[in-house]
């Protein structure tokens, strides 16, 4: 019936089919394995881009609130200052109106506080105050500025690193 020769054929051809049965079969399970592990990887990468993207979305929404207030803030500032200067520009006008060189005296003779151009030294010395003022308030803007953006820059940063 069976020869021993046609069993161990048939035992070889058995072996050989097994194992290319097999080498298959675990073949396409490392493939399976494989792309599962791409999909987890990619599903990860693609949660942490997401999360990414929320926190920056969350900054830029920060970011403009923050500059909204900073530029109102300075708005606020430069109107300060403004009227700050026009009420030193008012009195200077009211002072300067109200001292009038053109008034004469009874006494004709040339005074010591009197100068040649016509103007009384102490309403010309009042000039210089008023101009010395408006140079010290505009010096106090800007320090003020520097300050509130510096402020503004501190805050961003604050955001940034929470």
């Amino acid at each position: 019936m069976f020869s021993i020769k046609s069993i161990a054929i048939t035992g070889l051809a058995s072996l050989i089919i097994g194992f290319i049965a097999g080498y298959s079969y675990r073949s396409d399970r490392a493939h399976i394995e494989q792309l599962e592990i791409i999909q987890a990887t990619l599903e990860q990468e693609n949660g942490a881009l997401y999360s990414q993207l929320e926190k920056e979305h969350e900054y830029q929404v920060k970011q403009k609130e923050i500059s909204a207030k900073a530029q109102d803030d300075l708005q606020a500032l430069q109107s300060s200052y403004d009227s700050a200067l026009a009420d030193i520009e008012r009195l200077r006008k009211s002072n300067s109106a109200n001292k009038c060189p053109a008034t004469l005296s009874a006494d004709t003779r040339p005074t010591a506080g009197y100068a040649e151009t016509g103007q009384d030294k102490s309403s010309r010395s009042g000039d210089e105050r008023y101009q010395s003022a408006i140079a010290v308030m505009n010096e106090l803007k800007d320090c003020d500025t520097i300050a509130h953006r510096y402020n503004e820059l501190i805050r961003l940063y604050n955001s940034i690193r929470d």
